[in-house]
Parts: C-alpha cells; structure tokens; sequence
C-alpha cells in the first residue's frame, strides 16, 4: 500500500471513531508504535487533515469535522527556545532584555494588573505566579511545560491535546503535573494524551495504534494488562562493529575546579569539583533547573563563562591554545534544546553524517570508515530509501532518533547524552539503551534523565546537583 493510501486508510478508522459517541467527559490516552500517526491525528482532531468525500464515503462516515474547540500542546515545543535566536542564547545573561517574561507570554505585551490578577487563583494552581517577571528562557522544563499548558486553557478550549508531556521533567515533578491534569480532567476539561510512556489513572479510554491495520479502542485496564505481558525488546546491536576510538594516555577526562556560574544575583552553580577519569561512565541528576545543562554546556565550550572556570578537557586546561572545534571533535554532545535548531530540510544521509564532517579547518577530509558506521546504525532502524528523504519528511520523535545516532557515529571518546530518549516509547528506548551501551563501552558518558528505566545498565557513579552544589556518589 502506497504512502497516501495508507495515509487516507488510517485517518478514516480514527475518523470513524472519533465520529460516534465522542464523550467530552472521557479522557483519552493515545498510543503505539506507529509514530507516524500521532501527528496525523493531531491534524485530523484539530480539522487540518484532509479527507476527501470519496474516502469518507468508503469509511460509512457520511462528514468528519470534531466538533470541539481545540488547543495542542507539544514536548517539541519548548516556549523558551521559541522566544531566543539560538540554542545558546538561553546562557547568555546580557542578551535576555529582548526576551519575552513568563507575563507577557501568557497574557501578552500589554497585559496590565486587572487582566492578570483575576487568574491568580489558577497560577497558583499551577505553581508559576512567583515567576511572572522571569524571563521564560531561565525557566525549567517542568515550569515551561506548565506555563505552556496554562496557555492553552487561557485560550477557552474544549478539549486540550497533550503530547508526551511528562517528557523531560524530574520525577518530582511527574506526579504534580500528574495531579494537576486530574484535576483539570475532574473539573470538566476533556484531554487527549498522547504518550508512549505514561498510562495516568484518570484516563477513560485507550486509542492503541500499532499500524494503519491495527488500531484498537480499548479501556485502560485492557492495555494495562497488554504493557504486562510485552517482551524485553530484542537485541539489535549482535552483529554491530564500532570502529576503534583513540586512546587517551592522561589521568582525567575532564577535571572541573570550584566551577561557579551566576547570572546577576542568581546562582546556578557553586564551586563544582568533578574529575571524570577515562571510561567512567556518570549519569548526571538534578530536579529541573539545577542548572545539569549548564554544567554540560561548560564542558562543551558553548557557555560563555567556559573560559571564566578553571576546567580541564583531555588533559590540558581550557584556554590553553586549543580551538573551540579541536574540542568538540572529542566530544559528542546530544541535547533537547539543539532539535529545535537543527536544519531539518538536510536529507537523513546528510543529518546524520553532520557529526563527523563539523570542524571548519578539515572541511574536505573524509573518514570512510566512520561514514559506513554512521550509515549501519541509520539501517538498525530505518530502510535505505530514507537515506535520501529530508529529515523533515520524517515524525518529530523519527528526527530525534536520527539525531541521537549522529552523536553515536561522531565516535568521540566523551559522550553527552541529555535527555536521548525524549519521547522514545518503551521498545524504542530499550533498543537505544542496547546501542548506548555497545557504542560507548570504550568511551567515557555523561548521562541524563530523569527516567531511571532510560539509564544504561553499565553506569555506575552519580554526580548530584542541587542547590547549586555538586556530591559525587556511586550505586
């Protein structure tokens, strides 16, 4: 079956349940493997989608057109990256004045007192009226994800569509969005979540969609049963050869003495000492906005204060005669915030090579057998054609995916993985945790998540950030 036919073959199983009986009382949770679908769905629930009369006809569905008022809500979306230039920016202390405050993104640029204060009562409900006047760059994932979905029903909407929205927030946070999406739901809310990760208890009803021919309306306790009874994912990496990587003779990694950021009167962090000792493998933790990618970006020489601190890379001290990209060519870096930047029109083939070929003095010099490695893990997942499609072509999580294997194929000896399974669902993440641990059992990983079933099974040191402080521990 071609693209289209399949295209219009699911939209009209969906349109046909979404047409009877459609309950603004029950919440829906929408998932499966297909990922494809939930950006069609999307589209279909929100009337984007196109179905002509003739494929309506064929679904005994005599119009589609939901009937409610819609507000969509995407883990793609982070509102502050929308409001900065570049993914840097956000570090950048002298350049926030032209960034929009959390007041003005909710309630716009002329919001006076009046129209403000009569939502208190539900900013307090989502914990952000403290954080009015803050820049919505500075804010944490969970505070931004919240602020996000307080816009939305500031919009009068019917019916909220969330996708994966406990995606990239501390586990801290899960069960107070959690609750607070309860209670949205129990005060007369309708909400679709879209997740492959979280089945909450306030979900009425199960969209299950595993293909264009299977997709199966259940309820939760059914797909409960169903996530019991699924297998550990097979392995996929038996036959993966990964190229040698170049050994590294000195005593650290990376050696960081009483590191110290500020922006004004802030502190994010406060004399930090970290020695990371070559193929020690560390997973990164800290509550949303404990400043862990701020501590990665000084290690990658993206942060403006990485000269300002004394930090040693590979053996030798920052700003001691090497270049910016002799420095990232050893380290591969993987991070939310640069998805939204990536250029996406670049077909798959040239994304995912993008990590080897990035040094402007070595332009022209090509590493044949890294392009082979790159273009094997592509294929673990992908059918060769895709190599050619633009990356664009491809579902929001398909183009994180792509982007997680270029930091792979870059073969560096320090990898930094933050947040790679974003939005994975759970036989996805499983088969990339196999390839996290094949790919850097020579290397030396930093790790973050805030999902302990996302962390590799080889790691074995902690490195805690809170309160601006650091405390090394092991498992």
């Amino acid at each position: 079956m071609d693209i289209v036919n399949t295209e219009y073959k699911f939209l009209r199983t969906v349109a046909g349940i979404f047409s009877i009986n459609y309950k603004l009382e029950e919440s829906w949770l929408i998932t499966g493997p297909w990922r494809e679908a939930h950006e069609k769905l999307v589209a279909l629930l929100r009337n984007t989608a196109i179905l002509t009369p003739y494929n309506l006809h064929e679904a005994g569905i005599p119009q589609f057109n939901f009937p409610f008022r819609t507000a969509y809500v995407s883990y793609q979306e982070n509102i502050a990256d929308k409001h900065a230039t570049y993914y840097q920016q956000r570090f950048y202390a002298t350049e926030v004045d032209e960034i929009k405050t959390l007041k003005k993104y909710l309630f716009g640029e002329d919001a006076d007192f009046r129209s403000v204060h009569k939502y208190y009562d539900l900013l307090d409900s989502f914990k952000l009226r403290h954080l009015l006047n803050e820049e919505v760059v500075k804010l944490s994932n969970g505070e931004t994800r919240k602020a996000a979905i307080l816009k939305a029903l500031l919009t009068n909407r019917q019916v909220l569509i969330l996708d994966e929205p406990f995606a990239g927030i501390d586990q801290q946070t899960v069960p107070e969005l959690n609750l607070l999406l309860q209670q949205l739901s129990c005060n007369g809310l309708n909400i679709i979540l879209i997740s492959n990760s979280f089945l909450p208890e306030w979900i009425s009803q199960v969209l299950l969609i595993n293909t264009p021919d299977e997709i199966k309306k259940l309820p939760p306790a059914e797909y409960r049963k169903i996530l019991l009874m699924k297998n550990d994912a097979n392995s996929i990496v038996s036959q993966l050869h990964v190229p040698a990587v170049a050994a590294f003779e000195g005593e650290n990694i990376v050696q960081l003495n009483n590191v110290s950021v500020s922006y004004a009167d802030k502190h994010v962090l406060m004399n930090i000492n970290w020695c990371i000792k070559p193929g020690q493998k560390w997973l990164l933790k800290g509550i949303n906005g404990a400043g862990k990618s701020t501590l990665l970006s000084l290690i990658y020489a993206d942060h403006p204060q990485s000269y300002a601190n004394d930090i040693g890379l590979f053996g030798r001290k920052r700003g001691s005669g090497e270049s910016i990209w002799d420095i990232k060519e050893k380290i591969a870096y993987y991070s939310p915030e640069m998805y939204y930047y990536f250029d996406k029109s670049v077909s798959c083939r040239e994304a995912i090579l993008s990590g080897i070929y990035f040094h402007p003095f070595k332009k022209g010099v090509r590493n044949l057998e890294l392009e082979k490695f790159a273009e094997k893990l592509f294929l673990l997942f992908f059918s060769e054609d895709k190599l050619a499609l633009p990356l664009n072509r491809l579902s929001g999580v398909h183009q994180r995916l792509i982007l997680f294997l270029r930091t792979l194929a870059q073969n560096a000896p320090l990898v930094l993985l933050d947040e790679p399974f974003q939005g994975f669902d759970a036989e996805l993440t499983e088969k990339c945790k196999q390839l996290t641990e094949c790919c850097c059992q020579d290397k030396t990983l930093i790790f973050v998540s805030h999902n302990a079933t996302d962390m590799p099974k080889f790691i074995t040191r902690i490195f805690q950030l809170y309160n601006g402080k650091g405390l090394e521990d092991k498992f």
